[in-house]
């Protein structure tokens, strides 16, 4: 999933690109390097957070796919980590906040075990989703519970369990990645509207019936991210290039 990056790609002219940066994250990889120093950049809210995990890995992975966030954020924008400033959006979407908002770069940060995502986008709302791939006792219980009537069937229609558990994920993580980008949250039931997930079909929304507003057009992009996982990005608007970066603990992006 990309090459690793040494030069961050600000310079490169990214705010006029209309590209969207994908940023991979290796946690348990670095978590022994960087949670001191990422710890020291984190907001008080964000250490009540970490504080909260009772699990020593899981405080660890939140410290580095936040404090690594603040440290690429804080590029784009030209600041240090510690100053990047966080506001919500009258839905509750992340945004930046303070002198560096009008510079209007989106983000979104997602992570499972393992591995976090962080999309940056210039201009347009962004979310992103990624699962690792795991047994379930009943993914077509657990799918008649929160899916849409086109997608229980498409589960319906495989027989072995792995390619039904992987189909349940990358349709889950899609529609995760939708409701990141509108910024939906539990407004709206996952059945709400309903995505793409078997293999060979192209990521897509194929209907929606939330509020009028919410029903523009939107992009999905499916994801590899690392052996045993999926993920999904969404944004507004048609498909955009999307490049893809890999942070390496102890190397300057």
């Amino acid at each position: 999933m990309g090459s690793v990056k040494t030069r961050f790609p600000l310079e490169t002219g990214f705010l006029d690109s209309g590209e969207i940066h994908l940023w991979r994250i290796r946690l348990d990889a670095a978590a022994g390097d960087a949670p001191e120093w990422c710890y020291r950049v984190l907001d008080a809210a964000e250490r009540e957070r970490a504080a909260a995990y009772p699990d020593e890995q899981r405080r660890a992975r939140f410290i580095l796919s936040h404090g690594v966030t603040r440290l690429i954020l804080g590029r784009y924008a030209g600041i240090a980590p510690e100053e990047v400033a966080y506001g919500e959006q009258a839905n509750r979407k992340p945004v930046l906040a303070g002198p560096v908002a009008a510079s209007d770069i989106r983000f979104n940060l997602t992570h499972s075990e393992g591995i976090a995502l962080l999309a940056v986008a210039p201009g347009l709302d962004v979310g992103v989703d990624i699962e690792r791939i795991r047994s379930l006792r009943d993914a077509l219980g657990l799918a008649q519970r929160f899916f849409a009537p086109e997608e229980i069937n498409d589960l319906r229609s495989l027989s072995e369990p792995a390619e039904r558990e992987a189909a349940f994920f990358r349709c889950w993580t899609r529609k995760e990645a939708m409701l990141k980008a509108t910024g939906d949250g539990l407004r709206f039931p996952l059945s709400a509207f309903a995505v793409t997930l078997l293999v060979g079909e192209a990521a897509a929304v194929r209907w929606d019936r939330r509020e009028p507003g919410l029903r523009g057009a939107w992009s999905l992009a499916s994801l590899e991210p690392a052996d045993g996982y999926v993920g999904a990005l969404a944004h507004c608007g048609e498909a955009r290039p999307v490049r893809l970066f890999d942070w390496v603990a102890g190397r300057d992006i």
